[in-house]
């Protein structure tokens, strides 16, 4: 008896872990339907400590434009944005994955969209980030994930 009663315990610990990673959101989650291509870039080594880079292309703005999740970039946002978009692109070159990363900080602009998503600031506000940016001219939605 006291066998099958902790074989029912590790069972259900097992379902309770299984659910928990089913909980943690997924990148195609949370990018809007509607794109036309994609070229993702995940971090082969990535568990803890990573780094993704994907773009996604959309033939206009109407998934940013109708999703409450996004809103549009204000001059005063330009900087903060370009300055994760710095920061990502440290983390790139230190991986050594600088072939993969093409993103030039030049686009953003007011008009475009944004989202950005904080988890730690522990030692700084780039210690782990998610950030969505939509370039209205080019139509790419740029995805970039640092948790360092």
């Amino acid at each position: 008896m006291k066998k099958l009663k902790a074989l029912a315990l590790l069972f259900l610990l097992l379902l309770q872990g299984c659910a928990a990673v089913t909980a943690i959101p997924r990148v195609e989650d949370e990018i809007p339907a509607g794109f036309v291509r994609k070229e993702e870039h995940f971090d082969p080594d990535g568990f803890q400590d990573y780094v993704d880079y994907c773009k996604y292309c959309y033939p206009d703005a109407e998934a940013f434009e109708r999703d409450g999740r996004w809103h549009a970039v204000s001059e005063e946002e330009i900087e903060e944005i370009r300055g994760y978009f710095e920061n990502f692109r440290a983390w790139m070159e230190s991986d050594r994955r600088l072939e993969e990363y093409d993103f030039d900080p030049a686009c953003i602009g007011a008009g475009d969209y944004v989202r950005i998503e904080i988890g730690s600031t522990y030692w700084s506000q780039y210690d782990d980030y998610t950030l969505y940016f939509f370039d209205a001219e080019s139509g790419i939605l740029y995805y970039i994930h640092a948790n360092i």
